[in-house]
């Protein structure tokens, strides 16, 4: 025999409506953040240019240099150069 569940508290029923809702509005929120997001060139806080991520992208694919070296000679961390390189992120430049 099956057994029959308890209806939930009208006040357990209320908290997850009211959580519902306000994961609803963060969804919401985040989304309309996105489309008004600068990246590349435009963000304040960028220090290689458009075409540098170019460059590094040639020098990578083209004439085999290590993430290593592409980061020594434009002084960028490590980290930068492979998201970059790998097309993780600076990634409007490939869809330009």
């Amino acid at each position: 025999m099956k057994k029959q569940h308890k209806p939930m508290p009208v006040a357990k029923r209320a908290k997850l409506a009211r959580q519902l809702t306000n994961n609803a509005a963060r969804i919401a929120q985040r989304r309309r953040c996105a489309l008004t997001r600068t990246s590349g060139e435009a963000h304040p806080r960028t220090y290689l240019s458009d075409e540098d991520c170019e460059l590094m992208r040639q020098l990578h694919e083209d004439y085999d240099l290590t993430i290593e070296q592409i980061a020594a000679k434009f002084d960028a961390p490590w980290s930068t150069v492979r998201d970059i390189v790998g097309y993780r992120t600076r990634t409007q430049l490939a869809t330009a």
